[in-house]
């Protein structure tokens, strides 16, 4: 029996198992097209300006969600 095989009939078990996993494998080919582009896009781009830039983001959307004071 061949490994994907054996993947397949262990994520398949139940038929609502068969549908997550076709959907799950579909969505890895974009997601890794994503971070390609990406990674391409920001390969010019300092290490330490991409960290502030991310906490900049992380930082925007906790206060979004997390709102100080009923804000």
């Amino acid at each position: 029996m061949s490994a994907d095989r054996s993947i397949y009939e262990a994520q398949a078990m139940e038929k609502d198992n068969l549908s997550k996993f076709v959907k799950d494998a579909a969505r890895w080919p974009i997601f890794d097209r994503t971070v390609q582009v990406v990674k391409e896009r920001n390969q010019d781009i300092s290490p330490e300006i991409l960290e502030t830039m991310i906490d900049d983001a992380v930082r925007e959307v906790r206060a979004e969600c997390h709102p100080i004071n009923g804000e």
